[in-house]
Formats: C-alpha cells, sequence, structure tokens
C-alpha cells in the first residue's frame, strides 16, 4: 500500500477514482481497480493544516505528497506557497519530502504562476496544470513505478589479477 499526503481543501476529485474507505481521521484507503485487472492500494492522509502536515513529514515516510493549489479544491495561493517554502526552505539541500515524489497540482491562471515558479526553485517536478483526477494518480504510479529501478555499476579497477596472483 503506497501512502500519499494530500495537501488540499477537497479531495473528492481524486478519491472518484475508485472503491474509498475512511481509515480514520483524515485518512483514506482507496482502491483503484485498472483494465487488466491489477487493484492498485493507497493509503491517502488528507491533511488542510500546512503545520499539521509539517508534523506527520517529519513523524512518518509517504512514498508522495501532492501539493493542490487548485481553485475550489486545494489549499489559497498564499498557503501553498508558505507551505513550499517550509517543506524546501532555500538553506536546506533535502527538507522534508523527496524532491522527486512531490507534485504541485495547479490552475491555468496567472495566479498560479508565482507557485510554478516556486516549485521551480525547490527543483520539484514540472506542476500538473489543470490535472483529472485520472491524471493524478497516474503521476503518482509512475513516480511509484520507479522507486524499484536502481541504478547498476561495474566498477572495472585493477585489482582482480593481482587477487589471484596471492
Amino acid at each position: 500500500m503506497r501512502t500519499l499526503l494530500l495537501l488540499a481543501l477537497d479531495p473528492r476529485g481524486l478519491l472518484e477514482l475508485g472503491e474509498a474507505r475512511r481509515l480514520g481521521d483524515g485518512e483514506i484507503q482507496l482502491l483503484r481497480r485498472m483494465d487488466n485487472g491489477d487493484v492498485h492500494t493507497f493509503r491517502v492522509i488528507v491533511e488542510r493544516d500546512p503545520a499539521r502536515a509539517l508534523r506527520w513529514l517529519a513523524a512518518r515516510p509517504v512514498d508522495v505528497v501532492l501539493l493542490d493549489a487548485r481553485e475550489g479544491t486545494g489549499l489559497p495561493l498564499a498557503e501553498a506557497t508558505a507551505m513550499l517554502e517550509r517543506l524546501f526552505p532555500d538553506e536546506d539541500t533535502h527538507g522534508l519530502a523527496s524532491r522527486d515524489r512531490t507534485l504541485v497540482l495547479l490552475d491555468r491562471q496567472a495566479a498560479c504562476a508565482a507557485i510554478a515558479w516556486r516549485a521551480g526553485g525547490c527543483r520539484l517536478r514540472e506542476p500538473l496544470f489543470d490535472p483529472t483526477g485520472a491524471e493524478v494518480l497516474n503521476a503518482v504510479e509512475a513516480l511509484v513505478a520507479d522507486q524499484g529501478r536502481g541504478k547498476i555499476a561495474l566498477c572495472l579497477a585493477g585489482g582482480g589479477i593481482e587477487g589471484l596472483l596471492y
């Protein structure tokens, strides 16, 4: 089960994509059935309060952080910008969340340009503009699928022949 931290006011657009079941206060289990018969399970933690979200991130690991700054469903623009600044301070190289696993959801309006610029300054992935719930979950699944792949290095330094001789 993958854990998503959703910073938003209204998670309905995301939760309509599968079978949602409440696990606790602000926690929802989402089952998404794929066309090929696979079932993907997500644990979605919905936080409206940035301070609580930061405490949550400090205490427990999450697979993906979704910062929703869209009008109607997301955090107000000022709160979303402040959240980015608190998650990824300029003087900190790591931050509380993984930069590769943080997605920002935005509307295509001039007011969201400041958040998109700030997300670029934090070295985050490209924001998703006007995404549907299915596009968000597809992006999350692509991020999570990359997790299992690692890099393999082959070291061809000397020492093998000398080791055989001794």
